[in-house]
């Protein structure tokens, strides 16, 4: 299962489209904002967070904009080990940058692609491997990326 996060720019409320196979499941969100500091005492050990309640989690560490998720940069490695506690693997990686007119651009340069990752007998394994690279490539753009905030790919099956 594949989670992509679908949304309207101008509405409150986003809409996530789970694909698995050709079955497509809604699920809505509400009240997304933006601006907050990061705590650290995010609720990580939860192994039965659904994806609705991993991306309320951070909706008001993100931005909407067209049908993309912006986790702001300061909370992606939040984001990835919760990601991780949930049951989901992170399979891509997509750089943006946040301009001050509201606009928002792809940093071509800061993109990552973990979907073809093989490791273990399990998805337990799986997640594992993708969570140590995905978090490898967030510690570097923490330090050294130009991107605003970035987009993930989640699965919650190995690819």
């Amino acid at each position: 299962m594949v989670l992509v996060v679908m949304t309207q720019l101008q509405l409150i409320s986003a809409t996530m489209i789970i694909m698995l196979s050709e079955m497509i499941v809604t699920v809505r969100l509400s009240k997304f904002q933006i601006g907050t500091k990061p705590t650290g005492n995010l609720p990580l050990s939860e192994t039965d967070m659904t994806e609705a309640e991993l991306l309320e989690l951070f909706s008001d560490k993100s931005v909407l904009y067209g049908s993309e998720l912006i986790v702001r940069k300061p909370f992606c490695s939040d984001f990835v080990q919760a990601s991780k506690s949930a049951g989901f693997a992170v399979i891509g990686i997509e750089g943006f940058y946040l301009l001050n007119d509201g606009r928002v651009e792809p940093n071509l340069d800061e993109i990552a692609d973990f979907s073809e990752i093989v490791y273990g007998d399990n998805l337990g394994e799986y997640i594992e491997a993708c969570f140590e690279a995905a978090n490898r490539f967030v510690i570097h753009m923490n330090s050294s990326g130009e991107s605003d905030g970035y987009c993930f790919t989640l699965t919650d099956s190995e690819s």
